[in-house]
């Protein structure tokens, strides 16, 4: 299972997450949106 946590705080965790390149991804429905906050920067994938 993978596990995402800031300090003591789990962000996101799942069983299904995925790993590519050393980066995980988790699926949206296992990530709790409420503790993060939407920014003006943003990433692209290629």
């Amino acid at each position: 299972m993978a596990r995402a946590r800031l300090a003591d705080v789990v962000l996101a965790e799942s069983e299904e997450s995925i790993s590519i390149e050393g980066v995980v991804y988790f699926p949206r429905d296992t990530v709790r949106m409420t503790l993060l906050a939407k920014t003006a920067t943003h990433t692209t994938c290629r």
